[in-house]
């Protein structure tokens, strides 16, 4: 069975040098990703909490050449506490940022995602290709910053179920979406504007038939 969408939710700050906001996670075999996008290249996260707890990265990529043409990162925590909490995202410059916060139940506990997976470009058609199989889903957040100060704006692809699609400045916009899983995936947005841009994705794996993968479960 492949894995079930928990909760979502989108945050963005311009100028800032940290993002919180809050999150519910609920249900069995769990697991917590969030995806952050930046405007500058040069900046990174630093650190990523949820509920005091230590998230571990599991991929970055850097858009195009120039220094404003954004960076997507992602980051997982297996097992995450129930309830809500505060997510922690802290940049180790000031800059715009946007994160996308996507928790799922029905989760593998010891690999719980197939590789990250990226694509940069130049064009309004942002794409990338993700592994992935039967009873598993995938998801992605995109980003594209235009310096000539008209913020994009995106039109998830065909098969995709928007989750986030959000900006925190007149230059950028992101957007994350998810689609069920099969031998190769194709995430892709539209953009009204030809500018460069970033985007990234996983594929996130059932838990282990007949197992709970070793996560806690909620009575």
């Amino acid at each position: 069975m492949a894995p079930v969408l928990d909760a979502v939710i989108g945050a963005v700050g311009d100028s800032i040098s940290s993002l919180s906001f809050s999150h519910t996670c609920s249900g069995d075999e769990r697991v917590l990703y969030v995806a952050v996008a930046v405007q500058n290249i040069n900046t990174d996260v630093s650190a990523l909490t949820y509920a005091g707890a230590g998230l571990t990265l599991v991929g970055r990529i850097e858009g195009g050449l120039g220094t404003f043409d954004g960076a997507v990162e992602i980051w997982r925590l297996i097992a995450p506490a129930t309830g809500a909490n505060t997510v922690a995202v802290t940049l180790d410059a000031v800059d715009g940022a946007t994160a996308m916060a996507i928790s799922w139940t029905g989760v593998h506990q010891t690999t719980p995602n197939g590789s990250f997976t990226s694509n940069t470009g130049n064009s309004t058609a942002i794409t990338v290709d993700i592994s992935s199989a039967t009873d598993e889903i995938v998801f992605d957040y995109a980003r594209q910053v235009n310096e000539g100060g008209v913020r994009p704006t995106f039109t998830v692809g065909a098969g995709q179920t928007e989750r986030v699609n959000h900006s925190e400045n007149v230059y950028a916009r992101s957007g994350g979406s998810t689609e069920v899983g099969g031998a190769t995936v194709t995430m892709s947005w539209t953009s009204d504007i030809s500018e460069n841009w970033v985007t990234a994705g996983i594929s996130v794996k059932p838990a282990a038939a007949g197992a709970d993968g070793g996560g806690p479960r909620t009575f």
